[in-house]
């Protein structure tokens, strides 16, 4: 028998009864998984990424560009993958999460764009910021250290 799948992703209607397209699990990695989730509109179950592990939470592959894909069928997604496609979140205002890891602070805001939205994760580690910015792909990723004066 198959599960019944639905996307997690705010104001996406998918599920695996109305329509064929892949769904994913959350990444296993906290980290990544906290991107998905504020990226997705769902920053609101950002502090309990352990319950969405062990949960049947999942998005839908209309959330990832093709690049994110490890195959032509578009059912496995590449280890790097960050969902980037909410054309429902359109239109509405900036979304700012902020939360602690064992290795920093972390700010993730989401910037509504014309067709996706742009993510900007900014790691505060030290003395060392870390900036992830998945607009183009592959995901380019640049490392700053501040200087003291």
């Amino acid at each position: 028998m198959r599960v019944f799948s639905r996307c997690a992703a705010r104001k996406c209607t998918n599920n695996s009864k109305n329509c064929s397209v892949s769904f994913f699990r959350f990444p296993r990695d906290v980290n990544r998984a906290r991107i998905w989730l504020v990226a997705s509109g769902r920053d609101d179950l950002s502090s309990d990424v352990e319950k969405i592990h062990a949960s049947s939470y999942r998005l839908c592959s209309m959330h990832f560009e093709k690049s994110m894909f490890a195959n032509e069928k578009r059912n496995r997604l590449r280890k790097e993958a960050i969902p980037r496609q909410f054309p429902a979140l359109e239109g509405s205002s900036s979304a700012t999460a902020e939360f602690r890891t064992k290795t920093g602070n972390w700010e993730v805001e989401i910037s509504p764009d014309e067709e996706m939205l742009e993510l900007q994760v900014t790691e505060d580690v030290s003395s060392t910021q870390t900036q992830i910015t998945p607009k183009s792909s592959p995901v380019q990723r640049t490392t700053q250290t501040e200087t003291s004066g």
